[in-house]
């Protein structure tokens, strides 16, 4: 019997659903651990900002500006991510090590406000520690995270930076934190000890054992102050990436390894397509790239 759903599109359906105007709350004045940076220095010299744009987070703090809204791929993968942290939840609670899930915090003085996906207990020493869960797909981020013959694997510096917000307000009560990576697309795995080296007032990240000193936890709240400042003055800070970069930048860019090889000669060769784009990756993900990049 024919009807009207004869050519129904379920998927197409739920794609509206995921993608459908949600009730508006009032936005959050505080700061969020995703939202932590710093500025680095690479091996060729070149100045870069790793973690949240800080244009970005002002736009979402000040409420001036309308964020683009996630498209239904995007749900789909913190759907995904979600699912992955609550069926390791479930196995953490069958072992017997799980403590506490969900745990909320804010850090009045910083004005930081966020919430932990685990708390463990070590099985014989029952020592508690956090846990933060990455999901991760695609050979780009396993290369990074696994590492190869050339470089070693670790966390992704994003990802870093918000673990050490936790592991630093947590530090009198949790003495380290374990990142745990699960891939979303197998059963590949990972997880990186991190805790705190300090140093009179400087505190470094310690990964794996291995102090890093490419930048310090100050660091972070210093990017953090800075945004304040500029929320206080109502001063729009400048975009910490680009959503396409001058030819003389890309050619920089090419010479030093920063452009991939088949991107660069579709460049060249003016093939790129219209919504391609030679650019910072952070940008094309960006919920307010329209307001930057009008």
């Amino acid at each position: 019997m024919n009807t009207q759903y004869d050519n129904y599109d379920l998927f197409k359906d739920m794609d509206r659903h995921m993608t459908r105007p949600k009730f508006k709350a009032a936005r959050s004045k505080f700061f969020y651990p995703s939202e932590a940076s710093v500025r680095l220095t690479d091996q060729y010299g070149d100045s870069k900002i790793v973690g949240k744009c800080l244009r970005a987070s002002y736009f979402r703090l000040s409420g001036e500006f309308e964020g683009i809204p996630y498209d239904a791929h995007t749900q789909y993968i913190f759907m995904g991510g979600n699912r992955t942290e609550s069926a390791l939840i479930n196995i953490w609670k069958e072992m017997g090590v799980w403590v506490d899930n969900s745990v909320k915090f804010v850090d009045y003085e910083h004005n930081i406000s966020g919430e932990l996906d685990a708390i463990l207990a070590e099985p014989g020493t029952g020592q508690l520690y956090g846990v933060e869960v990455k999901s991760f797909y695609g050979y780009f981020a396993e290369k990074e995270i696994f590492g190869n013959k050339s470089q070693k694997g670790f966390p992704k510096m994003g990802q870093l930076l918000q673990t050490l917000i936790y592991t630093n307000f947590f530090k009198n009560q949790l003495p380290y934190f374990r990142m745990v990576y699960f891939d979303r697309g197998g059963s590949k795995r990972r997880t990186f000890k991190i805790e705190l080296h300090e140093e009179g007032n400087i505190i470094y990240p310690k990964v794996e054992g291995e102090i890093i000193r490419s930048f310090a936890v100050n660091d972070i709240y210093a990017r953090y102050s800075e945004l304040q400042d500029c929320l206080e003055t109502k001063t729009i800070p400048p975009n910490d990436f680009e959503l396409q970069y001058s030819d003389t930048k890309v050619e920089d860019f090419w010479k030093k390894g920063k452009v991939a090889k088949t991107k660069y000669e579709k460049w060249q060769k003016g093939k790129l397509g219209s919504h391609e784009k030679i650019g910072d990756w952070e940008c094309n993900y960006c919920q307010y790239k329209n307001e930057c990049w009008k």
